[in-house]
């Protein structure tokens, strides 16, 4: 099964590129997927996908987000437009950027020049947004500069219980938004995916209603996937006892089929995470990078939920992208070093808590 796993997911990542035109590097992004695959730690090929965290700061506060947690200092930081152009010529070159982190990116005062640099680039670009700042100005940007995808972060289309989750966000203001969105496209002749990111909660689990709602919303916004995932560590989520309990692990995966048979009456394509845990899961050390709002490079986006934010730069930064090549950083010795802790039976602790790792994400 994980052969099929990775082989399916090296698939979607070569139609990717497909799509987007950039045959040249399509070698290279195989020999990612064969690297990982095989658990071969050194001379890895730099990575054709940048996760970047492009702000710290945001407009909402969410009772799964860590962001209140970091120093007041780290919480309003900004890439600026130089750093953002370093960033993206010390990884040339690239197949995709997604702009994800703890932060909103639409705080970010520069973030219409990384669109315009990317689209100038031929770099394909997906970003979550919690959707609150999906104002005029900046959808005619997204219009402007080519974007065909973003995500909507989306806990339940009850709206109570939708602000209680993402407190300071207002329902009905989200929901009119990305109605606008897919009006202003089509007046401008142009096509938009749109999926939702749906956190996993106990108290999601509990009321299932919260589930299904999201997948009748979806349906009706025409949203194009919604992707259902765990947190990065689920004991914080309250759900370890869903995958360690045998009864409450069956009451999982009786829900799960309840939620996909539901979304197949109506047509809406949602992603679920598996319901049995398993080791050794996670590639994404080889296939892509995460690079925090400081320009720090690190294994994966997970580890920002993992512990305090400083702690975590400290110990598994594998270098500074402002100011250092991707191709030096990713087979620095740290880099290796991971890579090889996470092959072996001895990961590192934050790797053996997440749920990348234990294939439950």
């Amino acid at each position: 099964m994980k052969t099929i796993s990775n082989i399916t997911k090296g698939i979607k990542n070569i139609r990717s590129v497909l799509y987007y035109k950039q045959i040249n590097i399509l070698p290279r992004l195989l020999r990612n997927y064969i690297f990982a695959f095989f658990r071969i730690n050194e001379n890895v090929p730099a990575p054709l996908e940048l996760q970047i965290e492009v702000s710290s700061l945001c407009n909402l506060r969410c009772e799964m987000c860590h962001i209140a947690s970091r120093a007041p200092s780290d919480q309003t930081k900004q890439i600026t437009t130089d750093q953002f152009r370093t960033i993206i010529g010390h990884s040339s070159p690239l197949m995709r950027v997604a702009f994800i982190g703890l932060g909103e990116v639409f705080t970010n005062k520069d973030l219409f020049q990384f669109f315009i640099h990317l689209n100038r680039q031929n770099i394909s670009l997906f970003f979550y947004t919690n959707g609150m700042l999906l104002l005029d100005k900046n959808i005619d940007a997204l219009i402007r500069n080519d974007v065909k995808e973003f995500g909507v972060s989306f806990e339940s289309a009850i709206p109570e219980n939708f602000e209680k989750i993402r407190k300071g966000a207002k329902f009905s203001t989200i929901v009119n938004n990305i109605k606008k969105v897919r009006e202003r496209y089509e007046e401008a002749n142009k096509q938009i995916e749109i999926s939702f990111g749906s956190v996993l909660l106990e108290k999601s689990i509990q009321e299932p209603e919260n589930l299904f709602s999201i997948i009748d919303i979806a349906n009706d916004l025409s949203v194009s996937l919604v992707n259902f995932a765990n947190v990065a560590n689920i004991k914080e989520s309250g759900l370890d006892k869903y995958y360690s309990d045998a009864t409450e692990n069956a009451k999982l995966d009786k829900l799960f089929a309840r939620l996909q048979e539901y979304a197949d009456i109506k047509n809406t394509r949602i992603r679920l995470p598996k319901t049995s845990l398993s080791q050794g899961e996670c590639r994404l050390p080889w296939v892509a990078a995460f690079v925090s709002v400081e320009g720090e490079v690190l294994p994966c986006c997970a580890l920002m939920e993992l512990g305090d934010h400083d702690e975590m730069v400290s110990l598994y930064s594998l270098g500074n992208l402002i100011h250092q090549p991707l191709s030096e950083i990713w087979n620095s010795k740290k880099a290796i070093d991971f890579r090889r802790r996470l092959s072996s039976s001895e990961p590192y602790e934050c790797c053996r808590k997440c749920s990348y790792y234990t294939g439950v994400l």
